[in-house]
């Protein structure tokens, strides 16, 4: 029962048809059905730093459909970048049923899957909110050149201390958050992860408070670099006053990938 309620609390998940204008659906075989993926690809350009061959792996928010999704930050650097966006269990083409349970399995799949479908290619992993959840988890497990997060929802601290979890889980939120797997701690992957980390954080987000958010950054080892959106809600995009600084930052994060051996 504390597991179900933890995906009630958690996870929101869709199947209806979304039209996808430039990405082309792939899927491979998980367990008894199979995980859908949305391919891109980002050809060569002069803009931004030259990060190489590389393999960009996306996962979106807890809502999030990867047939939405852009091929962002790649169009900021100059690397030759294959983008995959995942559909989890549940959600779009990827059969069910949605649960946080199977997440632990889903990651070492995708992750085994890029090692061995892409060798040549240097892995970066992003994430939005719950996103930043996989992110964490695959990015700690893996090689990973690089991670982006926005927003990273560290569910097991969310659920387990904000009192607004407490009436819809009568009373067992700390029960609840126990129940999702460890696998996916992202305060304990944060610490693990090796790689640059870039994060962009909503200093007014009422779904991911900025201290819990400073739970990830602040067990991130480095290098890492924050971008802070000032009196932006969940949701709140990047400014356009602030543009010119965002993609500057994101290069940033291109230069330290690209510099690695």
């Amino acid at each position: 029962m504390l597991k179900r309620l933890a995906d009630r609390l958690v996870l929101k998940p869709s199947t209806h048809p979304i039209e996808s204008l430039n990405s082309v659906r792939s899927s491979f075989r998980f367990g008894k059905g199979e995980l859908e993926i949305w391919v891109d690809r980002v050809k060569p350009s002069n803009v931004g730093p030259n990060t190489g061959k590389l393999l960009l792996i996306k996962f979106p928010g807890t809502g999030g459909r990867a047939e939405r999704a852009s091929t962002h930050p790649a169009e900021c650097w100059g690397g030759d970048t294959v983008t995959w966006t995942i559909n989890p269990m549940g959600y779009g083409g990827s059969t069910g049923p949605a649960t946080l349970q199977r997440y632990p399995d889903m990651i070492q799949a995708i992750g085994q899957r890029a090692t061995n479908k892409e060798p040549d290619r240097r892995i970066v992993v992003s994430g939005n909110s719950l996103g930043g959840m996989s992110a964490l988890a695959l990015a700690s497990n893996f090689d990973v050149a690089g991670l982006l997060l926005r927003n990273p929802a560290p569910v097991h601290q969310l659920i387990g201390q904000r009192t607004r979890y407490v009436l819809p889980t009568f009373g067992t939120s700390k029960l609840v958050a126990a129940a999702i797997p460890d696998f996916l701690n992202c305060v304990t992957n944060a610490a693990n992860c090796k790689c640059p980390c870039w994060m962009v954080t909503c200093e007014e987000d009422q779904v991911v408070p900025f201290n819990f958010q400073s739970m990830v950054w602040e067990n991130l080892p480095g290098p890492k670099n924050r971008f802070l959106i000032p009196n932006a809600k969940h949701e709140t995009p990047v400014p356009q006053e602030l543009a010119n600084q965002y993609v500057a930052w994101i290069r940033e994060l291109g230069r330290h990938i690209a510099s690695l051996p």
